[in-house]
């Protein structure tokens, strides 16, 4: 039986997609073209029950349909720098346009110099617009590029939304659309195929990995393709599917290894490992579970913006119950489970609150979590975060002030000086 992908984008893209999706026999093709992105909420609605999953052909239908939380698998085919260097050939070849004096959308500006730097062009008059897709506004970027062509500053536009290269067509101002490369698109179709086939063989329980890199400067190409090579010809090990483009690694895997390695805590898993040993501390990763890809993609994400707020050098993993385990170790052992929705909003009010780091919190939790009692005092932080004694005992009056750490005894005097207080936290404090 063939699984139905409602594929939405413009009618150029849906048809090549279209065509590439002939070569994946599990798949079955349902052609969606619109006219603009803001049609394609009301295009998934009309076909919800005729697709068993939608593909988009850019980020920004995909992402105005995730946000209205219908159901479905989602996918979307990622932009890469080939597109952009596509762009500038058919710019310089066949349209003779300046490529010094254009505007870029989508792509950021550390992507576009990288580009320019590998062509050997010049870089000086070209301006990018750096509003990310996340916020993207169709009239905000279609102004970006006409005000600085009808100010004599650029000579052409490159974006990846097809309405606005529509409505610059439609004044004069020459365009090129960045659309995926058919090497993408080949990517996200094989992820889809592994999916279906995930959902067949796993239960329906799906676990993804997600990685971006933790700054900017460190993406570099090389060494981003590099790694995605790496991780590619390791995940075969472990029966997992992996892709990249310019802003993330993905790796769909195989469920049982998690079974394995996370039924009593310990996540010593091998991947994970041989991935921090290969990167350092270079890229952040977050782990999701999901009865879904887009159930497992959220919790990945999730995951991945916690290992960002908590250091590059943690991993966490979300489940299906939208419960936390982490930091993973990178020896093993034991790692804390909470419960998302409340920790992490508990966690950012206590930091604005209390003046203290997401970082520093998150880690004092964990080693309340680790102690195994319910009582802990200035010492357990002290050794704990590897802190001057002054120092743990200023973290704790923050916490004492904020109505979270409650003094419930003394510690049993051993030698001289004053027995420590004890302390135990309640998360449920709302002071």
């Amino acid at each position: 039986m063939k699984n139905r992908v409602g594929i939405i984008g413009p009618e150029d893209l849906v048809h090549k997609a279209t065509k590439l999706m002939d070569s994946y026999p599990m798949l079955q093709g349902i052609p969606l073209p619109y006219g603009s992105e803001q049609e394609a909420v009301g295009m998934v609605k009309r076909h919800y029950h005729e697709a068993d999953l939608f593909l988009f052909t850019g980020y920004v239908p995909y992402k105005l349909v995730l946000n209205e939380n219908l159901g479905k698998p989602l996918f979307y085919f990622s932009i890469a720098g080939t597109s952009l260097n596509q762009c500038l050939f058919n710019f310089v070849v066949h349209e003779q346009v300046d490529v010094s004096t254009i505007s870029i959308d989508t792509i950021s500006a550390t992507e576009v110099g990288e580009m320019y730097q590998e062509l050997d062009l010049d870089l000086s008059g070209v301006r990018v617009n750096e509003t990310t897709l996340e916020h993207f506004r169709a009239e905000e970027y279609y102004q970006f590029h006409l005000d600085h062509f009808n100010q004599g500053l650029t000579t052409g536009a490159i974006t990846s939304i097809n309405s606005v290269a529509k409505r610059l067509q439609e004044v004069g101002v020459p365009v090129q659309r960045l659309i995926p490369t058919s090497q993408g698109m080949q990517n996200t179709l094989r992820l889809i195929v592994t999916f279906v086939e995930g959902e067949q063989a796993r239960g329906k329980q799906l676990v993804l990995l997600m990685a971006q890199a933790a700054k900017a400067q460190f993406r570099d190409e090389e060494w981003w393709n590099e790694t995605g090579r790496w991780l590619e010809q390791e995940g075969k090990r472990y029966r997992a599917s992996v892709f990249w483009n310019s802003q993330e690694i993905i790796v769909l895997l195989n469920q049982r290894l998690f079974d394995k390695y996370t039924a009593h805590g310990e996540t010593a898993i091998p991947l994970t490992q041989a991935l921090r040993k290969q990167v350092g501390d270079k890229m952040v990763v977050g782990i999701g579970m999901g009865s879904t890809m887009l159930d497992a993609e959220d919790n990945a994400r999730a995951a991945l913006e916690l290992a960002r707020k908590t250091g590059a050098d943690h991993i966490y993993i979300i489940n299906q119950a939208k419960e936390v385990v982490g930091p993973l170790s990178i020896r093993g052992g034991h790692a804390p489970l909470y419960q998302l929705a409340s920790t992490e909003a508990v966690i950012t009010d206590l930091a604005e609150r209390t003046g203290l780091s997401v970082k520093t919190l998150s880690k004092v939790l964990n080693l309340y979590d680790d102690s195994g009692t319910e009582q802990f005092s200035s010492k357990v932080i002290k050794d704990g975060l590897g802190i001057t004694l002054r120092s743990a005992n200023r973290i704790l009056t923050k916490l004492v002030e904020a109505g979270v750490a409650v003094p419930v005894g003394y510690e049993d005097q051993v030698g001289r000086g004053r027995p420590r207080v004890l302390y135990t936290l309640n998360l449920d404090a709302n002071h």
